[in-house]
């Protein structure tokens, strides 16, 4: 909380601190979208107000080192479901796809 707000009040270090998480969590998500190839990435959770500072070098370590095509049709989404996000976005796909079974 202390860093946001030093963040949000023009620091430089706190700034920089939320550059280096975003590239890393995006170092991160790249892998996944290079194996799995999602159709989106979901961002939420606790600290989704701090996503101003870190979303550009997240996004930049996403798309920049992800395969071409994948990077091309990925989706990255900004939710405020909350710390239930993740199992809601899992809840889903098992949902839909429980619905394209044929019959």
């Amino acid at each position: 909380e202390e860093l946001l707000q030093a963040a949000k009040c023009g620091d430089i270090v706190a700034k920089d601190i939320f550059k280096r998480m975003g590239r890393n969590l995006g170092i991160g998500a790249k892998n996944a979208v290079n194996l799995l190839n999602p159709e989106a990435i979901i961002v939420g959770g606790e600290r989704i107000d701090a996503y101003s500072f870190f979303s550009p070098a997240f996004k930049e370590a996403v798309k920049g080192h992800s395969f071409p095509e994948e990077a091309k049709k990925l989706d990255i989404i900004l939710t405020e479901l909350g710390e239930d996000s993740w199992i809601i976005g899992a809840a889903t796909l098992v949902i839909r796809d429980f619905f394209k079974l044929p019959l």
